[in-house]
């Protein structure tokens, strides 16, 4: 993740990342993934960590609403 945030190209721009299978027992917490994928180090882009289940309906609009408005915002 880090390596792909850290490409020339793609500095800058919006970063949407998308944690699945929040539905399962053994998912990881908001707190454990913050923590193991040092998200707080990404400086080059604005980022968001959604949290979704497919099962469940659960964060995919949210999601979807979040990179339109960041792409709206950058394009303007």
């Amino acid at each position: 993740m880090h390596e792909i945030a850290s490409f020339e190209g793609f500095r800058g721009k919006p970063l949407l990342i998308l944690v699945n299978k929040i539905d399962k027992v053994e998912a990881i917490s908001m707190t454990n993934f913050y923590q193991e994928f040092e998200v707080e180090k990404i400086k080059e882009h604005p980022v968001e960590v959604k949290f979704m289940s497919v099962v469940k309906r659960a964060g995919i609009g949210e999601s979807i609403r979040w990179i339109k408005n960041a792409m709206d915002g950058e394009l303007r």
